[in-house]
């Protein structure tokens, strides 16, 4: 995801978000947040402080990021991005990402909304005979998305 604040407009612009679900498994969104002043990368700063909070499912926020640290200030920058990082603590429904920045004492978010699926696996297993042996093959599959119990059906084998 890509979160630039506009200092001058007091607006973000969220953008590369998550559109399909993501395996709680695979969680690893990478992050960037920037500044800009109607456009210009030269950015002057009054007291900048900016962040992330993240809400799973109406919890209350948690905050993920929070910068700069105790004692440091961030006065100008000419870059574009002035963080980089990965969003990895989601949990399973719909997680809200809240982007926030604080300049001259006033303080502005966007939020943008992910969907995490469950990544269990659902163990199956089957016998079969070949000859006087006897196998057990055992399969490991993902809940199936169109079953609402998450039960895979199992397999035949030949």
């Amino acid at each position: 995801m890509i979160a630039k604040y506009d200092i001058a407009k007091k607006v973000w612009e969220v953008t590369d978000v998550p559109t399909e679900p993501l395996l709680e498994k695979d969680i690893k969104i990478p992050v960037f947040i920037g500044f800009t002043n109607s456009g210009n990368l030269e950015t002057e700063f009054d007291d900048l402080s900016f962040g992330i909070d993240i809400s799973d499912d109406g919890a209350p926020d948690k905050s993920i990021l929070s910068l700069p640290p105790l004692g440091t200030t961030i006065v100008s920058s000419d870059q574009e991005f002035e963080y980089m990082g990965y969003i990895t603590d989601l949990t399973v429904g719909v997680s809200s990402i809240k982007f926030w920045a604080k300049n001259s004492g006033v303080r502005k978010e966007k939020s943008v909304d992910v969907i995490v699926k469950s990544a269990v696996y659902i163990l199956i297993e089957s016998n079969t005979s070949l000859g006087d042996e006897q196998v057990s093959i055992s399969v490991i599959t993902p809940p199936d998305p169109d079953n609402a119990e998450g039960i895979v059906p199992p397999v035949d084998l030949p």
